[in-house]
């Protein structure tokens, strides 16, 4: 740890996680917040904490079969997903309408969740890590990416009026697949 980071911890500590109340988990597919953070999120769940996922995109490749229907195989890993979550003791999950594999804009993606962080005003959200050198999935890519970007300017009252919205004072962004 650099002498910066240790004067940064000093002067900004971080939340402790386990003392807040409210968290989002913002995951690319159904699947990955359940692989990347299932652990940390069925422990908030248990001991009383609001816990919701926030499912980014539809999941349509989620499967080897090329006869696989589409839209069939985007329900069937929504009720996997809701399912998943549920047995981690998480009850609220919400899905984004983003098709799998990166066809969307990003910023579109950022203001999607922009809109749930004001909404639901977590504590802290947990998202995948964007800038870890061996991510290659655009979907994790772009999510992280957004998660960031939507978790600093949730924060900011001028640009949330602009967008409608009360602005969210999230304490913290922690990274998972890190």
């Amino acid at each position: 740890m650099s002498m910066f980071s240790r004067m940064l911890k000093k002067v900004l500590p971080p939340p402790e996680i386990v003392e807040q109340e409210r968290f989002l988990f913002i995951g690319p597919h159904p699947d990955d917040i359940e692989i990347g953070a299932g652990a940390t999120a069925a422990r908030l769940a248990a001991m009383g904490k609001a816990v919701k996922f926030l499912i980014c995109t539809d999941g349509r490749y989620g499967t080897e079969d090329p006869d696989m229907d589409v839209q069939k195989l985007i329900k069937i890993r929504q009720e996997e997903a809701r399912a998943a979550a549920a047995s981690l003791g998480v009850s609220d999950v919400e899905f984004l309408p983003y098709p799998d594999g990166g066809g969307y804009e990003r910023a579109d993606l950022m203001n999607s969740i922009v809109k749930v962080i004001c909404e639901f005003r977590p504590d802290i959200i947990f998202a995948p890590d964007s800038r870890l050198r061996t991510e290659t999935h655009l979907d994790h890519l772009n999510v992280g990416e957004a998660a960031c970007n939507a978790f600093i300017i949730s924060g900011c009252s001028y640009m949330m009026v602009e967008r409608g919205f009360k602005s969210a004072k999230v304490k913290g962004l922690a990274s998972y697949f890190s």
